[in-house]
């Protein structure tokens, strides 16, 4: 992702792997908003955002974003 599409992407999910992290390293966060460096995420309920290099984050469909939410649940125990 590049800044400028994190700057049409606030309040929208994003998917966050880490350098050289794997599947089980990824996050699912909502872009907050875009410095001039940083882009900067929210994850899970925390209620302050995380500063993220935009090369780490991958905008999410509407569609890519159910099935995560959807199959999180499943692994959670449907919680």
């Amino acid at each position: 992702m590049t800044l400028d599409e994190a700057r049409g992407a606030i309040d929208r999910e994003v998917l966050y792997l880490p350098p050289g992290g794997s599947a089980e390293s990824t996050e699912v966060g909502v872009v907050t908003s875009v410095g001039h460096q940083w882009v900067f995420v929210r994850f899970g309920t925390s209620g302050t955002s995380a500063a993220c290099d935009p090369a780490d984050l991958t905008l999410l469909s509407p569609v890519q974003a159910r099935r995560l939410h959807w199959r999180a649940g499943l692994r959670n125990g449907g919680q």
